[in-house]
Order: structure tokens, then C-alpha cells, then sequence
């Protein structure tokens, strides 16, 4: 064989690769939408992961008999509540199985997915993702959880008919920088004095060192920007050295963890939610029976913005197919929707209005707070 017949051979066959490769992306069928949805499955957010991911698969059962002619397919990665492993779960997503949009559980993650989703164009609906920076006009960014902004308006009223002043410890995170950016400047807008101001990396298991400086501050409580794990082990180190501390914290101080690691401690903490399960809401009813029947358990706030989130994502792709116009004017113009987070209007930064309420623990169980 001449060496020209070899190169032409050799042409054709990477030719053939290609075609083939096309059709193997042009040949998922057109009712067909992929779906990818990256939570925390592993680490100390992993109840907050998990659970979002239930309310995600919920959605798809619910979703699979609302729109029979369609399929829906969700592909979950984990993303250990950090940017690096959730970009690397994105990228995966897509290489694999070509998703048309994207479920992105936790701000540092969400944050962190942006600009990729945005560049490849697709819908990103975050859930359990409340830090300011996530927030950009006129794309395809939305998200099923208020605003940090929003949620610390609730915890600073509360600061400001309690306490006479406060301190501040967060982690140094994207979560934890937003709550702390937040609740400074409610405070600073009620004229609640903050004595000091901390920050502490996510890993951080001692807790101490911050502890002692609050007890040189004289103050006796704190607004903790942290996961539960982190505060549990933070009240038990501050009973050990003798300092005592009421915590008021974000929506992270619904999980078990809380309970299970300080006891009777966890009732120093109130927290704010999004999220009713004991709501009258023929809405959020249906729901809360939805996810008991499948999971024989009551639903938390974060498996709520999970379905949310991707019952959203779903009865977009069925409105519009891939068409991204389509989609952002469909999610943008939302005004007053029916969800289990009650009535939703997205605005065009794709940011919601959610009613926050404060919860505190008695008796072992999770319970609305009454001053």
C-alpha cells in the first residue's frame, strides 16, 4: 500500500471517529433531558446533601408521571461542600452524560459552577445556596433560597430585642463570609454594637482560641456562621470552659448532628428557617405527604429547596426544551407560584423572596422559636 493511500485511510478513519461521535451526542431523542444535580453526599455537610438530594429524586418521580411523554434523567455527584470537587462533579456531569442543566447544592459550590454552566449555557438552579455572590442579572442562574441578606434581617431582629450587643464568629468560606457581611451590616443598621468579629476555616475542629477571646469580650452570645457540627463542638468546648453562650446561627442549625453532639447544649441555639413542614399550604401539604410516603420521614428545609430546585428544572426543560430564552423568561416571570416553600416570584437575578421564621431545639426535636 502506497503512502498516500495510507494517509488517505488514515483520514477517513478519523473522519468516521468524528461522524460517529456527532451522532452519538445528536442521538439522545428529543423528549429526553438530563439532568445534573451536585450535593454535599460526604463530610461534615453531608445531611444537608443528602437531603436536598431526596427532595431532588422526589421531584423526579413527580415530575416522570406530570409529563408521561417525556424522560427525565438525574445524574447525582458529590460534591463535599468545596469548589474544586464540585467543579471536577460538573465537568464529569457533562463529559459523561451531556446534562442539560444543573442542580448545584451549596453556596461554594454554586458560586464556584457559575461561570462553567454560564459558558456552556445551560440552566444552574442552586438550592440550599443563599450567599449574595451567587446573585447576577439577565442569565441563567436562579436558585431556591433567600438571599443571605434576607435571612439575617430575622436573626439581627431578634439580636436587637435580646441582647444589647453581640459578637461575630464565621466560617471563611463563601456561605460564611455572606452571613457575616450580612448580619454586620443589619446590625450595624439596628445599632446593635458587634464587640468583635472572627473568621475560622471550615476544617476547624478547635474551637477554643475564639471561645476565650468572646469571654475576654465579656459578651454572651454569638452569631455563628458555621455548619451544625461546627457549633455542637462549639458549645461543648465553651460548657468546658465555663462560658456561657447563647448561638444564633443561619438555616445550618437543622441537623441532627446539633442534637446528637451537644445534648442538651443544642437548645442554646436558635437558628432561622425557610420552610413549615406543619404549614396548612395545600401545596406544602401535598408535599410533606409526598416525601413521607417515599421516605417515611418529615421533611427538612433543605429537602424542600431540593424538590423546588428541580421541579423548577423540569417543568422548564418540559415548557421550553433547551431553549435558554425560553427558559429564563418562563423562571424570570414567576410571580406568586404555588411550591413547598409556599408562594415563589423570582426576580431577574433569579434570587426569591422567602419568608425566614426562627427555630430552636426542645426536647430533642427541632421546634419553631417563641420569645
Amino acid at each position: 500500500m502506497s503512502k498516500t493511500a495510507k494517509v488517505v485511510i488514515g483520514i477517513v478513519v478519523v473522519v468516521l471517529i468524528i461522524v460517529l461521535i456527532v451522532m452519538r451526542q445528536d442521538s439522545t431523542p428529543s423528549n429526553v433531558y438530563r439532568v445534573g444535580s451536585t450535593e454535599a453526599l460526604t463530610g461534615n455537610a453531608a445531611y444537608y446533601g443528602e437531603s436536598s438530594k431526596k427532595g431532588v429524586d422526589l421531584a423526579l418521580d413527580v415530575a416522570t408521571k406530570k409529563y408521561p411523554d417525556l424522560k427525565f434523567e438525574i445524574y447525582h455527584e458529590d460534591n463535599q461542600f468545596t469548589p474544586k470537587v464540585g467543579i471536577d462533579a460538573y465537568n464529569k456531569l457533562r463529559a459523561e452524560h451531556s446534562i442539560d442543566a444543573i442542580i448545584t447544592q451549596t453556596s461554594p459550590v454554586a458560586v464556584a459552577i457559575k461561570p462553567l454552566a454560564e459558558k456552556d449555557g445551560i440552566l444552574q438552579m442552586a438550592v440550599s445556596a443563599s450567599a449574595s455572590t451567587y446573585s447576577s442579572v439577565d442569565d441563567l442562574s436562579f436558585r431556591t433560597t433567600g438571599d443571605s441578606m434576607i435571612e439575617t434581617a430575622v436573626i439581627a431582629d431578634l439580636i436587637k430585642s435580646k441582647y444589647s450587643e453581640t459578637a461575630l464568629i464565621g466560617m471563611n468560606n463563601e456561605i460564611g463570609v455572606s452571613n457575616i457581611i450580612g448580619i454586620e451590616k443589619q446590625l450595624k443598621d439596628r445599632g446593635v454594637s458587634i464587640v468583635s468579629k472572627q473568621m475560622y476555616p471550615v476544617e476547624a475542629t478547635d474551637f477554643r482560641t475564639y471561645i476565650l477571646k468572646l469571654k475576654q469580650d465579656d459578651v454572651n452570645n454569638v452569631y455563628l456562621a458555621g455548619l451544625a457540627s461546627h457549633i455542637a463542638v462549639f458549645l461543648k468546648q465553651a460548657e468546658e470552659l465555663a462560658v456561657p453562650l447563647d448561638v444564633l446561627t443561619f438555616r445550618t442549625g437543622e441537623d441532627p448532628v446539633l442534637i446528637r453532639t451537644a445534648g442538651k447544649l443544642a437548645e442554646k441555639v436558635i437558628f432561622t428557617s425557610g420552610f413549615d413542614p406543619d404549614s396548612t399550604d395545600p401545596v406544602i401539604k401535598e408535599f410533606v405527604s409526598l416525601y413521607k410516603d417515599k421516605y417515611s420521614e418529615d421533611p427538612n428545609t433543605y429537602a424542600a429547596e431540593g424538590y423546588v430546585g428541580a421541579m423548577f428544572v423540569f417543568d422548564s426543560l418540559a415548557k421550553c426544551g433547551k431553549e435558554t430564552e425560553c427558559i429564563f423568561n418562563y423562571l424570570s416571570e414567576l410571580k406568586e407560584y404555588p411550591t413547598a416553600l409556599g408562594p415563589v416570584t423570582f426576580d431577574r437575578a433569579g434570587d426569591i423572596q422567602i419568608s425566614f421564621f426562627l427555630k430552636t431545639v426542645r426536647d430533642g426535636k427541632f421546634v419553631r422559636f417563641e420569645q
